[in-house]
């Protein structure tokens, strides 16, 4: 039950040569308790021979009263002739560094999770190949063909032909010159044709090749709706649908602009309706 430790193991602990006997006792009371009966569970394991080494991540306290994620390694190097272990050699690696690089990703992979179901767009992930990686669905009528779950399927499996024309032209755009593509298109979903926006980028590596692509979609057909009944009002007149001096003016605009690259000629007919 001897331990043999380098001045190493004590500085990753903050302490000194001297200052805490490198006993079995000593370490298993600085393991976190949360971590210990695993801890102490693979490591049996492998001095019954039952796995080819150890190693577990777990929890030590510090001598300024915080937790050191610890990286431990090891493995039984000499046993005697009935397999008892004699021996062992491992490893302590200090990884907090890493495993507060790992807490701050799963923050942030927690809010965009967050983010993305409290978003009314539905979002996509394509890979090189046209195969959907990540469909995050909100509640809405959608355009797809068939039923979720779609990750792992081609776009082409599961969106009507006008959706994928669209996005086989976007990302074609994208891979020629590396620039996001927003584009509208009209298909039919939740038993009507319903106009959707989409916006691709692509998602790059560490080596700034194309990885994938982030595709998200936007149904805009209210809001179409919405200008297209903006413009019939400014055009034409709200009691009688009539078109309206606005409309009038523009059309003769473009009449007159109309003649003059023809060099022609128009006339405008005026007839006043008494007691309207």
């Amino acid at each position: 039950g001897t331990l043999s430790c380098n001045a190493r193991w004590l500085e990753i602990l903050g302490f000194g040569i001297g200052e805490l006997e490198p006993l079995l006792p000593n370490w298993e009371k600085r393991v976190h308790p949360d971590d210990l009966s695993r801890v102490q569970q693979a490591w049996q394991a492998h001095l019954r021979g039952e796995t080819e080494r150890f190693e577990s991540e777990y929890r030590m306290l510090h001598k300024e009263e915080y937790w050191v994620w610890i990286l431990s390694r090891g493995k039984v190097v000499a046993r005697n002739a009935k397999g008892k272990p004699l021996r062992a050699l491992g490893t302590h690696l200090d990884i907090s560094p890493r495993k507060r690089s790992e807490e701050v990703l799963r923050e942030r992979e927690t809010k965009l999770t967050i983010l993305l179901a409290s978003m009314p767009d539905l979002v996509l992930m394509v890979d090189t190949s046209g195969n959907l990686t990540q469909c995050d669905l909100p509640a809405g009528d959608w355009f797809f063909t068939a039923p979720p779950p779609f990750e792992g399927r081609s776009y082409s499996q599961v969106a009507p032909p006008q959706v994928v024309q669209a996005l086989d032209e976007a990302l074609a755009g994208i891979i020629g010159d590396g620039k996001p593509r927003v584009c509208e298109v009209t298909a039919p979903a939740g038993g009507e044709e319903r106009r959707f926006q989409m916006t691709v980028n692509q998602l790059a590596d560490s080596s700034r090749f194309p990885s994938g692509f982030l595709v998200v979609v936007r149904d805009v057909t209210e809001q179409r709706r919405t200008e297209q009944k903006i413009r019939e009002l400014s055009y034409h007149d709200l009691l009688t649908g009539l078109p309206s001096r606005r409309l009038f003016m523009d059309r003769l605009q473009l009449a007159m602009a109309a003649a003059q690259r023809s060099r022609g000629f128009g006339a405008v007919l005026f007839i006043d309706i008494d007691r309207f």
